[in-house]
Parts: structure tokens; C-alpha cells; sequence
């Protein structure tokens, strides 16, 4: 089976998320895998390779290729903004994420994208029903630290942080880490 049709248990998750997800080959950055939230806002991009698909700015590409390197290098969880254009030329605002994935004994870069909010009042009333130390767990949350690094790294116990977790999930009104991520992207409370 060739890298290109191959596909992997792991996906099978995020084909019908609402965050837009892709999988590309390290050595080429063709893309091999779209799910259809990916695919509304980019078109299918299958085949192609991630710099030449006409999907960023000229500003964006330079973003996108210094994301770009540092998880091809392996230096962990990259997020960053940037703008990607419709196939109907509409510019979409994104936070972007990429990660370096060992998919059943082969390297693929792993790419979600959450499209921004404008900075509205409903965004603003969210934000201001979460703590300060919640967004600071929301943001340990979406670089994905699990539970206990998230207490490590605010000097918090397990137990406390798991409250906090309950509670950002209740005020965003989500049932999962990966919502409340997805949908602090895209209220552009993150």
C-alpha cells in the first residue's frame, strides 16, 4: 500500500470532528488526509503539497514554513496564527497546530486548524466567565499537556486541576478537552 492511500486506526476518530485536521507526508508535505471539516474550508488537498496549494499568503507561508520545520525537526507541538484562503478566495483567520506523529511506524505531520472568531461581545462575555488560572489551563490543555504536567507546571494538585477541568468544560458548555479547544479557537478566546 502506497504512503499516499494509507490510512491510519487514529483517524478514523476525527473524520467527522468539527476541527478541521490533516495529515502530510514529512518528506514531501504532500497531503494525504482531509477530514470534511478540513476540506469546507480548504478544499481537497489531496496530492498536493502543503507550500504550492495556494491556500497562504505570501506572510503566511513564511509562518507556516518556520511551523513547518520545527515539527518536521521534532521539537514537539507548533501553534501558530496565519490566514489561509478559500477555494472561493475568502481569507480564513487560523490558529494552527502541528505535530509530528508516529503512525503505525511511519513519521506524518499531524495539522489541525481552528478558525477564529471576531472579536465580538459574545466572545468577550465567555472569556470573562473564565478565571484567569482556567485560561491558563485552557492554554496548557491545547499545547496538550495531560492532567499531571498541567499541575506541575502551575504548582497545582491532580485533584485541583480536574476541578478546574469540570469547570471550564461546564462554562464553555462542551463534554470534552478537544471541544473546549476547538471551541476556544474558534470564539477566539485562545
Amino acid at each position: 500500500m502506497s504512503q499516499r492511500n494509507q490510512t491510519f486506526p487514529f483517524l478514523k476518530a476525527l473524520e467527522h470532528s468539527h476541527v478541521p485536521s490533516a495529515v502530510l507526508l514529512p518528506k514531501t508535505g504532500e497531503f494525504t488526509w482531509l477530514n470534511p471539516a478540513a476540506i469546507a474550508i480548504v478544499g481537497d488537498l489531496r496530492g498536493k503539497r502543503w507550500i504550492d496549494c495556494g491556500v497562504l499568503s505570501p506572510e503566511g507561508i513564511e509562518a507556516s514554513t518556520k511551523a513547518w520545520d520545527a515539527t518536521v525537526k521534532g521539537e514537539g507541538a507548533v501553534h501558530y496564527d496565519t490566514v489561509l484562503t478559500s477555494p472561493d478566495g475568502t481569507p480564513v483567520p487560523v490558529s494552527a497546530s502541528s505535530t509530528l506523529l508516529d503512525a503505525g511506524g511511519m513519521q506524518v505531520v499531524f495539522r489541525q486548524f481552528y478558525p477564529k472568531a471576531g472579536d465580538s461581545e459574545a466572545t468577550r462575555a465567555l472569556k470573562r466567565k473564565l478565571t484567569d488560572r482556567q485560561l491558563d489551563i485552557l492554554r496548557l490543555i491545547a499545547q496538550g499537556c495531560p492532567t499531571e504536567e498541567i499541575g506541575e507546571t502551575l504548582h497545582l494538585s491532580v485533584a485541583t486541576v480536574r476541578t478546574h477541568v469540570r469547570r471550564i468544560l461546564g462554562i464553555l458548555q462542551v463534554k470534552s478537552r478537544a471541544a473546549a479547544v476547538a471551541l476556544a479557537y474558534q470564539e477566539g478566546i485562545l
